[in-house]
C-alpha cells in the first residue's frame, strides 16, 4: 500500500473543491493508501485552514476534519531538520515527515519540493500525477 504524506495545499484543495486532490483524500478514507503525518505538518493544516480565506470549513467541521486526519495517519515525530530547501523552509517539514515516516511520495503543488523531484528515495508528485499512479497500481492488482 502506497505511503504518502499529503501537503497541505493538498489536504485544503481536497477539502475545499472537487477535483483530482479530492479523489485522494476519499482514497485515503477509504483505507486504500497509508497517510503519514507529523505534529509539525498536523498544525500547519489548522493554522491554514482556519484563514478567513478557506471559509468552506466551519468551526466544528475542521476539529472533525482535523480528528479524522489523525486517525486515519501514522503521525511520526522527525528526529532530525533538514534544510534542503533555502526558499521556503517550512518546505523542509514536508521533507523530514516523508523520510521518518518511510513515505513513497509526497503529494503537492509546492514549485519548491517539485523542482527537487525526489528526495532520499521519496518521489514528490502533484495530486494528478498520483491519481495517475494510484489507476495503475489499482489496476495491476485486479
Amino acid at each position: 500500500m502506497h505511503r504518502v504524506v499529503l501537503d497541505t495545499n493538498i489536504l485544503v484543495s481536497g477539502i475545499g473543491w472537487p477535483g483530482i486532490p479530492r479523489q485522494i483524500l476519499e482514497k485515503l478514507i477509504d483505507g486504500k493508501l497509508i497517510l503519514v503525518e507529523s505534529p509539525a505538518l498536523l498544525n500547519e493544516f489548522i493554522e491554514v485552514i482556519k484563514d478567513e480565506k478557506f471559509g468552506f470549513l466551519e468551526e466544528d467541521n475542521i476539529d472533525e476534519f482535523y480528528m479524522l486526519l489523525v486517525e486515519k495517519s501514522e503521525v511520526v515525530e522527525p528526529a532530525f531538520e533538514l534544510n534542503v530547501i533555502k526558499e521556503d523552509a517550512t518546505d523542509n517539514r514536508v521533507l523530514e515527515c516523508a523520510v521518518a515516516g518511510h513515505a513513497d511520495h509526497i503529494v503537492t503543488g509546492d514549485r519548491h519540493l517539485l523542482r527537487i523531484g525526489s528526495f532520499a528515495g521519496i518521489k514528490i508528485v502533484t495530486a494528478k500525477q498520483m491519481s495517475e499512479l494510484l489507476n495503475i497500481a489499482l489496476l495491476d492488482n485486479q
